[in-house]
């Protein structure tokens, strides 16, 4: 929209909602002038402000920051010693303290001194912890304890992590497409390890997004986290960002998990173009926008990305709720492609592989059993496990493989450590039984540098893939196909391709009944 259209439709509301309520028809027609579009557009606007009522103080824009009473915490107690303010968000302050018992930094997060005292802001507060303390990924903050201040405020304690916030990474421009893609998906695994506890964040922005050092991205503030069972903020009361929030959030509908799917494309569109895709100078403009406007699209800012990129984000942007992705693993699936596609179009930008590849061959300890240095064990192979770890625990992979193979000399050994990363024991078998089965197989004895099978040369016949496909989704539904082919791209025989897949089935029973109904193609 022109920014003079958009001034005019501005200055009609302003009148229009300052004259009275009995006169208020008469004067938006008589400002529009038989104008129908304008017309159109200013009830639409009057809409959104009738349906976000008197919440917009429960609202932040981005970039404006509240003014806050001056916290009370500023002097020791318990096992902490207070060191300095670190931050502050629309409910809680937050503090660096030493933790004397375990002598280490923590960040101390207190309920805000004017809510402090406000039954429902304490309940939330709760909420938060109780949120937070019930998912334990490496995407997602730790609780470490929860307690109350001498003067009665509430608090809990968290990791004080070393790094950046997205909104700091975001300030700097625009970045490159395999990170915002390698950032995006571990927030897509921390946001599935939540919707599978039935606990929806809606709250994400870059603000609640920080990445250590280490490149590992940390999910916080489940402040305004709906958790199954709890609902504390009322019929028809919206809370979050405005620029960040899902259009069923700003009508105060009821949400689910697809409100955090919402948000994370408006991040991803954030990260890659440097500018939100919904912007505006008030809450009602930005409103506006999101509930009736699509965003550009990417091309308009980098028209040399992949098309996929603009496939993801409508989708995840989509304003009806049946067509936007159904759940967080099917954004991921399409991330994984976007992540492939990006390499294939410059290979320099590969996340995995170009690193690797340059790794020189790690030293051997002298130790039984194979060794990673030399022949047995070459950067083709250790890319090959890194991409198998990924599926388990995101980009965060690469770093774990890389410093692993730096120090650890047997296979085993090697193996055994980055399964320990994998928070569940299912997913940790899964793991050691594809490496064994699938990358690790025929290089102990070739000698040849082609340990790790990358395009396998197995061909499956179509028509097994196709009916393993079609039960597989019985139980797990579309990401089905996905699996079936990334699989089948590295197995090494159909015994060991069923095998693989049933590991994605709840339970033995599912399992068994998958396993048998294909041990003939074996």
């Amino acid at each position: 929209m022109e920014q003079e259209r958009w001034q005019e439709i501005q200055a009609i509301f302003d009148t229009v909602l300052a004259s009275e309520p009995a006169l208020r028809e008469q004067t938006l027609r008589a400002a529009c002038q038989n104008d129908e579009e304008l017309e159109r557009e200013v009830r639409a606007l009057l809409a959104a402000d009738a349906q976000a009522g008197d919440f917009w103080e429960a609202f932040s824009l981005p970039g404006v920051e509240k003014q806050e009473a001056q916290p009370k915490l500023q002097a020791d107690f318990g096992p902490y010693q207070f060191q300095e303010k670190i931050g502050q968000g629309g409910m809680g302050i937050v503090y660096k303290v030493w933790d004397t018992r375990l002598e280490r930094p923590v960040a101390l997060k207190c309920l805000s001194p004017q809510l402090h005292l406000d039954e429902r802001g304490r309940l939330r507060f709760v909420s938060e912890a109780r949120a937070a303390s019930r998912l334990d990924h490496p995407n997602i903050c730790l609780i470490y304890d929860i307690g109350t201040t001498p003067d009665a405020q509430m608090y809990f304690t968290m990791p004080c992590y070393e790094g950046r916030s997205l909104k700091e990474i975001i300030a700097k421009g625009p970045m490159a497409v395999h990170d915002a893609v390698q950032l995006l998906l571990q927030v897509c695994a921390g946001l599935q390890a939540a919707h599978r506890q039935q606990i929806f964040h809606r709250d994400i922005k870059p603000d609640n997004i920080i990445v250590t050092h280490e490149g590992v991205a940390k999910i916080l503030d489940f402040g305004v986290a709906k958790v199954s069972g709890v609902e504390i903020t009322g019929s028809g009361v919206a809370i979050g960002t405005v620029a960040y929030m899902s259009p069923e959030q700003l009508r105060g509908d009821k949400v689910d998990h697809r409100t955090d799917i919402w948000s994370a494309g408006v991040v991803f569109y954030e990260m890659i173009t440097g500018v939100r895709p919904f912007q505006g100078k008030t809450p009602y403009e930005i409103i506006y926008q999101v509930m009736n406007n699509q965003p550009d699209s990417i091309a308009a800012h980098n028209p040399h990305l992949p098309p996929l990129v603009d496939t993801i984000l409508t989708r995840c942007l989509d304003h009806t709720l049946a067509t936007r992705y159904p759940h967080v693993d099917s954004l991921t699936a399409d991330l994984l492609q976007l992540q492939q596609a990006v390499a294939a179009i410059s290979p320099a930008l590969a996340t995995l592989e170009a690193p690797i590849a340059a790794m020189p061959a790690a030293r051997s300890s002298g130790a039984h059993g194979s060794s990673v240095s030399g022949s047995s064990l070459d950067a083709l192979t250790i890319s090959s496990i890194t991409r198998e770890l990924t599926k388990h625990i995101g980009p965060l992979a690469s770093m774990l493989v890389k410093k692993a193979v730096a120090s650890i000399a047997d296979i085993d050994d090697l193996c055994a450590h980055l399964a320990s990363h994998i928070p569940s024991a299912r997913e940790q078998r899964r793991f050691l039984r594809t490496l064994k089965g699938d990358v690790l197989s025929s290089g102990g004895d070739s000698g040849s540098g082609q340990a790790a099978i990358v395009d396998t040369a197995v061909s499956f016949p179509p028509e097994q893939l196709a009916a393993i496909e079609a039960q597989l989704t019985r139980y797990i539904g579309p990401i089905a196909r996905t699996l079936v082919r990334n699989k089948s791209r590295a197995a090494q025989s159909m015994e060991s391709l069923c095998h693989n897949l049933a590991d994605h089935l709840d339970n033995d029973e599912e399992r068994e009944a998958f396993l048998d109904q294909f041990r003939t193609f074996w």
